[in-house]
């Protein structure tokens, strides 16, 4: 069933961000959770419950409770349109669809939603938050790449969990889950209620659980398929999606923010769009120093709109390098080294080599893997659309170390140092030729003259 909210009370919505899939649930005044794709794998997502004030939290709740829930409305989608009225004056204004029936159970071992374990605590956010932007204007920046990225953060897989709850597993009943489930076998079957959206042939965004946590999960027990009743926003165009970023940076930790920032597609448009936005002290620019969680240098490079530019270096933990790497307005460029993080054995506290790749205009052309031993245990040659390994003789070996790969660029550069001198003497004897030629055109033209003199002086005398 299509319908329309003209007079909706704007406290209830989905708000997504087209070039980054990345959605929240509004709930009242505020977002209450924030869930943005991983970039790894196909179907990861990174889900965040945000603070939510009493009001909000108890929202819903309040708003159905003198509903009965416990009713099959299957081909009754108008009757179920005018129970829910008082739920639906909540949702913004737009066109929506109303629909009501059973949602498979995916068969998994795995839970009925996508659950956090627990609520990011506002203070602790706000906390973290000063901490980072005191070094981010010195244009310090903390890395939690490799340690503390996931933090508060829950992981899941979307082809794997049919639903998202916007609450967390500390704030569900098993209580009120097994007394579901009692209800449920005495042959009750209580709806839940879902809400979803689609945007254009963006048609696959989460579903999110308005009510119904604990019901869905006595269903998810006890193996039956569940009945919901499904509330559809219709977007039309991309203003009515409101995802506001702004408010978001301001309700996540640091990390969890980054995370979604240095894979965000949308960033050029968005700040065309927002010139004065805020978030523009994450553009990075200037030579930019990366920092461990406790202060520790972890990187340095610098930065043009936030595209690397020049040379790379990185450390472990434990001072010794990590990588270095060059790129050319984003495009990396001639190696990139790996070290293994053991004894350094030089005084730059280079350790032994691991990895190193090799690149032309921008593509990876060569890559070579040694052990902790420093012996040298694959090379693999890029080529367009397949990888050849080559095997490791000695000959090929020498051929494609750093040593050798020296010697090429240096008897390159002698052989053009040598094309050019042969041009240039090409180029010497040609121009004497060519001076040759014009002095003997002149010769000519001289003789040609001198004789027409003489014949005149002849003819003159005569």
């Amino acid at each position: 069933m299509n319908f329309e909210i003209k007079y909706g009370k704007g406290l209830l919505s989905i708000n997504y961000e087209p070039r980054y899939y990345s959605e929240s649930l509004t709930i009242g005044k505020s977002p209450v959770l924030f869930l943005w794709d991983d970039c790894d794998d196909p179907g990861d997502e990174n889900l965040v419950l945000l603070p939510v004030d009493e009001e909000s939290k108890y929202l819903i709740n309040n708003t159905l409770q003198n509903i009965d829930l416990d009713v099959d409305y299957t081909d009754r989608i108008e009757d179920l349109f005018d129970v829910l009225k008082p739920l639906l004056r909540l949702l913004k204004n737009g066109k929506y669809h109303l629909s009501f029936s059973e949602h498979r159970l995916h068969k998994s071992f795995g839970p009925i939603a996508a659950f956090a374990e627990e609520r990011l605590n506002r203070e602790e956010v706000e906390k973290e938050i000063e901490k980072y932007n005191g070094k981010l204007y010195q244009n310090n920046i903390y890395d939690y790449t490799y340690r503390g990225q996931y933090d508060s953060t829950y992981r899941f897989n979307e082809y794997e969990l049919p639903f998202v709850a916007w609450k967390s597993r500390q704030e569900t009943n098993i209580n009120l889950i097994q007394h579901y489930e009692s209800l449920i076998s005495s042959g009750a079957r209580p709806f839940a209620i879902i809400f979803t959206s689609e945007f254009l042939e963006d048609n696959y965004l989460h579903e999110y659980i308005l009510d119904g946590h604990h019901k869905l999960c006595a269903y998810k027990n006890l193996g039956i398929d569940p009945p919901c009743a499904v509330i559809k926003f219709i977007a039309e165009e991309k203003g009515q999606l409101g995802l506001d970023l702004e408010r978001i940076s301001e309700l996540i930790f640091p990390w969890q923010f980054n995370h979604f920032y240095n894979n965000w597609d949308g960033k050029e448009e968005y700040f065309k769009n927002n010139p004065h936005s805020m978030l523009k002290k994450h553009i990075k620019n200037g030579w930019i120093t990366f920092l461990y969680p406790d202060g520790r240098k972890r990187g340095e490079g610098f930065y043009i709109n936030d595209i690397p530019d020049g040379d790379f270096k990185y450390w472990y933990e434990n001072g010794k390098i990590s990588n270095v790497k060059s790129f050319s307005f984003g495009k990396p460029v001639r190696k990139s080294v790996y070290y293994h993080d053991d004894v350094a054995v030089d005084a730059e506290n280079y350790g032994n080599k691991g990895y190193e790749f090799i690149y032309k205009d921008g593509d990876l052309r060569i890559t070579k893997n040694w052990n902790r031993e420093g012996k040298i245990e694959s090379i693999a040659v890029h080529e367009p659309k397949s990888i050849k390994q080559t095997p490791l003789t000695e000959q090929v070996v020498w051929e494609y170390s750093s040593e050798s790969y020296k010697n090429i660029l240096k008897q390159r550069k002698e052989d053009e140092i040598k094309k050019k001198l042969e041009k240039e003497e090409r180029d010497l004897q040609l121009a004497k030729i060519r001076k040759q030629e014009k002095i003997y055109e002149w010769l000519k033209i001289l003789l040609v003259m001198v004789i027409i003199v003489v014949i005149v002086i002849y003819f003159y005398k005569t």
